[in-house]
């Protein structure tokens, strides 16, 4: 039996791959159908200000 001593570290780190994920809606087209008109208005203006406010890489000097 083998054991892998590696240990995983882990970052605050924003890949591309996360980037790119966060476009995608939680909410299959079937969902959104069967949602109020209401419901579907707060989804779209939320959708609205995230592509408007976009995340951004902050970076931080360590002291």
């Amino acid at each position: 039996m083998t054991i892998n001593n590696t240990i995983q570290v882990y970052t605050n780190e924003l890949t591309p791959e996360i980037l790119s994920s966060l476009d995608i809606s939680p909410f299959s087209a079937e969902t959104l159908s069967t949602l109020s008109e209401e419901s579907l208005a707060m989804i779209r203006e939320q959708e609205a200000y995230i592509h408007a406010h976009p995340p951004v890489r902050f970076l931080v000097e360590c002291r």
